[in-house]
């Protein structure tokens, strides 16, 4: 049993390529999937020469891994694991799901459908703002934009929640006793009291803004290419190996 866990975001689920479009466009298409064309088949963990079982979570953060290993959990589906890998994103993402549900992109990859009835960032999501106003049958206001654009930018409330999260998947990754490793995207670290990080550097340290690694437009970041992915998926490779030899 030599299996690794990977929790994760976007960042975890594929490599990408970026398309010609303006970002005006991509606003009002509702998201960076419209500025990417996505490749399943390639990720960092493929470099790692180890068996692997993903959940990657598009738009979530902490608060979706507590929630997805606790699902595990829940439904005993960790006996297969030696060590779990949680992939830290961008923070805060408070996301509320209508459904909390997985489907398969490739053999152990699994990505949550993406469905939310909240999320820290609604006011600028314009196609989840039209599917909850059809949904729920009421028009969307101009004004409502306006309020949740204004709690967006309340970081200290949001990173209050964030670190609450952080917190209780700390305890849940506890309560598995299995060994579990993080590694920051953007090098801010939380107070862990059982996960603990690889001494490996952030990826804004490392890949964010050089073209071959990483896409980006103006100063809008997006996702890996494949040829990122390649290179954190061995400084990765270097980190856990470190742990887990």
């Amino acid at each position: 049993m030599d299996k690794i866990l990977v929790l994760g975001c976007s960042f975890s689920i594929a490599s990408y390529t970026l398309r010609d479009y303006s970002l005006t466009d991509n606003a009002k298409d509702g998201g960076d999937y419209a500025a990417e064309d996505i490749d399943f088949e390639y990720c960092y963990y493929d470099e790692w020469e180890r068996d692997y079982t993903v959940y990657a979570h598009p738009g979530g953060g902490m608060m979706a891994y507590g929630q997805c290993l606790q699902w595990l959990t829940q439904n005993n589906r960790l006996s297969d694991y030696s060590a779990i890998f949680i992939q830290e994103g961008f923070r805060p993402r408070i996301t509320i799901q209508f459904d909390f549900d997985y489907m398969e992109h490739r053999k152990n990859i699994w990505g949550w459908v993406i469905d939310p009835v909240f999320h820290t960032k609604l006011g600028s999501m314009l196609v989840t703002q039209k599917r909850i106003s059809e949904h729920f049958g009421f028009d969307w206001q101009p004004g409502i934009n306006n309020w949740l654009n204004h709690m967006n930018h309340n970081d200290s409330a949001w990173e209050y929640l964030n670190q609450a999260s952080a917190s209780h998947l700390d305890r849940l990754a506890q309560d598995t006793g299995i060994p579990t490793y993080s590694w920051s995207l953007t090098g801010i670290k939380y107070p862990h009291k059982y996960i603990k990080y690889l001494k490996v550097k952030s990826a804004y340290d490392t890949l964010w803004y050089k073209k071959k690694y990483h896409n980006f437009v103006n100063d809008a970041p997006y996702h890996f290419t494949r040829q990122g992915n390649r290179e954190l998926g061995l400084m990765l490779k270097r980190g856990l190996n470190s742990e887990l030899s």
